[in-house]
């Protein structure tokens, strides 16, 4: 019921053990890939920014708007030893990782 109405919300984790697919396996284990395997790490940190306004409330109709900013990071820190990537360097000059 707040004419006005802020919130700012900061979060920064790490994961450990993310669930990779069809990891390669030593041909010594007697398998050549196991399904999934729980391996490596990443962190997500960023901001969150939102305003929520009444800006017209009559007996016959409102008017609101709501302004929502955010701003996200990802980052590998560590992946499987046996887990081939192709590192892209970005126009910013932070990288990109895919898998091949």
């Amino acid at each position: 019921n707040y004419r006005y109405e802020f919130s700012f919300d900061v979060y920064h984790k790490k994961t450990d053990d993310m669930l990779f697919k069809d990891v390669k396996l030593p041909s010594s284990t007697g398998f050549d890939k196991v399904r999934y395997m729980n391996m490596g790490s990443a962190k997500n940190y960023g901001w969150e920014f939102t305003a929520n306004m009444n800006l017209i409330k009559t007996k016959d109709w409102n008017v609101r708007c709501r302004v929502n900013l955010a701003q996200n990071f990802n980052e590998i820190l560590s992946y499987p030893s046996n887990f081939s990537t192709n590192v892209f360097e970005l126009k910013n000059g932070e990288k990109s990782y895919a898998r091949t």
